[in-house]
């Protein structure tokens, strides 16, 4: 779980009145104070700044057969982490990630007669490029999918937690997502589901809708993305309703947000302060 380091004490002499004071060793601003007194001290103080993970901006769209392109959200930028999630109908072989695309484990649902549902992250290390395209497995026909951009996210491990995924195989018009592990403070909670019917998507309380897309064509594959800036994890239940009933895969993962932005002081020993007649002895 992504966050700031503990505090560090460094200790200031002044003979009979050594004391020692805390000292965040992560910041991401400095305030230093100094009280001229025989027995004051140098206190090093930060203002500690969490980071939290962002929404930018989302492209939806659909397509009348196995194949997808979607254009990059606007405003994304390097250094961004980009999700798809991708429902795909007739599908009979298997479908592989595409170049450059990470599938978020554990998160590739088959419902249905012959649909899927799966979720990729890719991290931008450079400028995005203009779109990106999404291919089902062998025998897709229909394709919905969803491509959002968040920002404030940790690069290095993005995921928080262990995603989590439902199949629900029985006729359903409403239910709830999965919890997912995962609870860091200024995480993001992203949910998806894919329909085997052509179905809108309404989003219980809680959750912000990315895309909804109702696609009817070929063997049906609908799909609905939404979002939570919270960072619950699993200590909230979120639902939603459809205007049809379907089978239905589920799937719920965490954003981890960036790590505080390291700085700080650093003293070396000796290190002195000098007061008049006084001088404060450090070392750390």
């Amino acid at each position: 779980m992504a966050g700031c380091q503990p505090l560090r004490t460094d200790v200031w002499n002044t003979g009979a009145h050594a004391r020692a004071y805390p000292h965040p060793m992560h910041a991401s601003a400095l305030v230093t104070t100094l009280t001229a007194a025989i027995a004051s001290v140098a206190t090093f103080g930060t203002s500690l700044a969490q980071g939290a993970v962002t929404y930018r901006s989302k492209t939806c769209g659909q397509a009348a057969s196995g194949s997808i392109t979607l254009a990059t959200p606007a405003g994304t930028a390097s250094g961004d982490v980009m999700v798809a999630s991708v429902a795909y109908a007739g599908v009979s072989g298997s479908t592989s990630a595409p170049s450059g695309w990470t599938q978020v484990p554990n998160l590739k649902a088959s419902f249905g007669a012959n649909q899927e549902l799966i979720t990729y992250y890719r991290v931008l290390s450079a400028a995005p490029a203009a779109n990106y395209t999404f291919t089902g497995g062998s025998g897709a026909d229909v394709a919905s999918a969803s491509l959002a951009s968040f920002r404030g996210v940790d690069t290095t491990s993005p995921i928080d937690g262990t995603p989590a995924q439902t199949i629900v195989s029985s006729l359903a018009t409403s239910g709830n997502f999965p919890n997912s592990t995962g609870v860091a403070a200024g995480s993001m909670r992203y949910s998806a589901i894919g329909i085997d019917d052509g179905s809108t998507t309404t989003m219980g309380s809680g959750l912000t809708t990315l895309c909804v897309e109702d696609n009817e064509s070929g063997s049906d594959a609908s799909i609905g993305t939404a979002y939570e800036s919270t960072g619950v994890g699993t200590t909230a239940t979120r639902g939603f309703t459809l205007d049809d009933n379907g089978h239905l895969g589920l799937q719920t993962f965490i954003l981890a947000p960036m790590p505080c932005a390291q700085g700080g002081l650093n003293l070396t020993a000796p290190s002195t302060v000098s007061f008049g007649s006084h001088t404060l002895t450090g070392s750390n």
